[in-house]
């Protein structure tokens, strides 16, 4: 397996991903949008790089849903959803395989009376597949306004909660960044301590993933820290993440 590195804005370039393919290369993930800095990745331009080579391409679209939808008739790839992302119900996901792609074909999931095209048996949980098509469809019609909602509210989240001494990873012209999430860094601040003091605002210490381990995420290492640190201010060494929504939830 081969780890495509990000470049200077925390994306991930086409051309790395490109001069990355091998002969044996049978598969290229790359995640959408990333989970704890918002940024957003050119997977549209990964994915036609991967095809033009015949080689499978797989999005973790978690954070992007329904701009996945809206053009995953035409791109030949698989994408993963999650209901919860979109204020739907927590316990249900899709997998979106391009019809007539090739080479896909795992072992089923749960074992059975070969449901799903062999890929998931037994009954479908209703109520939460009607919770998750409701969430998308209220979700696409409410793109564009909740984007500039949001994409408003983070532009100074709490600046002066935080105090001196906090800067935050903007979103730009070369690093797109998922409306509505923020994420911050200060030095030699424990994350429990500062979440303590904050009165008026959500925030959270970094990603679910990450919670049992005190020290920085994955990501801080490869890209928040090392850039954060190039810049002339105090070298920020603890995150917090916030992400805007519906009633302020974070």
């Amino acid at each position: 397996m081969t780890r495509i590195p990000c470049d200077a804005d925390g994306r991930i370039d086409p051309e790395t991903v490109i001069s990355a393919l091998t002969p044996d290369t049978v598969l290229v993930s790359v995640m959408w949008a990333n989970n704890e800095v918002g940024t957003i990745n050119p997977v549209i331009d990964c994915a036609q790089a991967c095809h033009d080579r015949g080689v499978i391409f797989h999005t973790d679209a978690v954070r992007r849903p329904v701009v996945c939808r809206s053009i995953a008739a035409t791109w030949p790839w698989t994408a993963l959803l999650s209901a919860h992302k979109i204020y739907g119900p927590k316990g249900i996901g899709a997998l979106i395989v391009r019809r007539g792609t090739r080479g896909i074909r795992g072992p089923p999931q749960i074992e059975g009376g070969g449901h799903e095209a062999h890929l998931r048996s037994g009954t479908l949980p209703v109520p939460l597949v009607i919770g998750f098509g409701t969430a998308c469809r209220l979700a696409r019609e409410a793109l564009e306004s909740e984007s500039n909602r949001l994409s408003g509210r983070a532009r100074d989240p709490g600046r002066g909660e935080f105090g001196r001494g906090c800067r935050v990873c903007e979103s730009t012209a070369t690093r797109p960044i998922v409306s509505g999430q923020v994420h911050l860094g200060f030095e030699g601040v424990d994350g429990d301590a500062l979440l303590a003091g904050l009165r008026r605002i959500a925030v959270s210490s970094g990603s679910a993933c990450t919670t049992a381990n005190p020290k920085p995420s994955h990501v801080g290492r490869q890209w928040v820290f090392p850039k954060l640190s190039a810049v002339p201010a105090p070298v920020r060494t603890r995150t917090v993440q916030h992400r805007g929504g519906h009633r302020g939830s974070g």
